[in-house]
């Protein structure tokens, strides 16, 4: 090679540094970054990123596209409680976000648990060295800044879930976003505090669905998706959860409406629906449903043509629930007493 082709392939390659400033490993494209302003004057940083592989979603589809990504400085929380379906919804806020320009800071989704959060002893550290008084809330609330200005130096956004209850104190950040999510059929959830053993197994414990023999897996069983499991009901204590967690669902629509307007707290049930079937018209629904879920998360309103797209390759791609019977060890049981409860329950059940 002469040393005239050796200079313009030196200088090609300097170009190529100079202009391709990273490689985003999370969705494979390589970006440049500029600097913007808003309406309002906010400075901003835009990160102009084009796909050069497939980007892949949760079920193998593949697209080839050009996203801006940004960071407004906002952190978004999920608000949830156990068994709602929480990670699944996540896991689909976190595409609809990135579609619309909004890639997430790559973190545990679970921050609001100390044992995920890494930044917890760093933070404790600097609150001691200021001297004043402190709690495990303030702990938390210091990473989740520390947290989030990792995430506006690197052009993302700050995102993860959190209980109803942690509200309050997350409520003091100065900038924070909320969304709602919660599950319709309490039985169904009362199946699965079973199977993950929490509250004790007061409501009751997993059996083997071949043998009838008891699991105790208790969380762990998550790490067998394919593993076929039962449930044994206490009637009692199902009675006892079902009432409760009826009422406490009416009162965290109540309460929470507010906080998380102008979005609205949407059921597991409504949005996942289109996923069980075919139907255009359960598929509308479900991305009205998404559409509400969003709407206090994206700037400038949710783009439905967005939104589509990133739903459209998840419609009908699961098998329906299982019935009840199917799935509960002494369904006959539960069945009665579903039936004898006042107000009766056995709505819930899945024929």
């Amino acid at each position: 090679m002469d040393a005239q082709i050796k200079r313009k392939t030196a200088l090609l390659l300097a170009l190529l540094v100079i202009s391709y400033v990273f490689l985003d490993s999370t969705t494979n494209t390589i970006s440049t970054e500029t600097s913007f302003k808003t309406t309002s004057g906010i400075n901003k940083t835009e990160v102009g990123s084009t796909n050069i592989s497939l980007d892949s979603d949760t079920h193998g589809q593949t697209t080839n596209k050009t996203t801006n990504y940004m960071s407004d400085g906002a952190v978004r929380v999920l608000l949830y409680y156990g068994c709602s379906g929480s990670t699944a919804a996540f896991q689909t806020i976190v595409k609809i976000l990135s579609a619309h320009g909004y890639r997430r800071l790559p973190v545990e989704h679970e921050l609001h648990k100390p044992e995920f959060n890494y930044l917890m002893q760093e933070a404790e550290t600097l609150i001691q060295e200021s001297g004043i008084k402190y709690s495990q809330d303030d702990v938390l609330l210091k990473t989740f800044e520390m947290f989030n200005e990792q995430a506006i130096s690197s052009n993302s956004v700050l995102s993860f879930k959190a209980f109803y209850n942690e509200a309050k104190y997350i409520d003091k950040l100065e900038n924070r976003l909320f969304a709602g999510l919660l599950r319709k059929n309490q039985l169904d959830s009362a199946i699965c505090f079973a199977k993950d053993c929490f509250e004790e197994g007061k409501i009751g414990y997993s059996v083997f669905a071949e043998n009838g023999t008891r699991a105790d897996l208790c969380f762990q069983r998550r790490s067998f998706p394919g593993l076929k499991l039962k449930v044994q009901l206490d009637i009692d204590e199902l009675e006892r959860f079902l009432t409760e967690w009826i009422d406490h669902d009416d009162r965290i629509l109540n309460k929470y409406e507010d906080l998380i307007s102008p979005g609205k707290i949407q059921f597991y049930e409504d949005l996942f629906a289109f996923e069980y079937t075919s139907d255009d018209n359960t598929f509308q629904e479900s991305l009205d449903a998404w559409a509400s879920l969003m709407k206090s998360f994206v700037n400038n309103g949710v783009n439905m043509e967005i939104l589509k797209n990133v739903l459209l390759p998840l419609k009908n791609t699961r098998p329906y629930p299982p019935p009840h019977r199917d799935i509960i060890q002494n369904y006959d049981e539960v069945e009665q007493r579903l039936k004898m409860t006042e107000p009766p329950l056995d709505y819930l059940l899945r024929r």
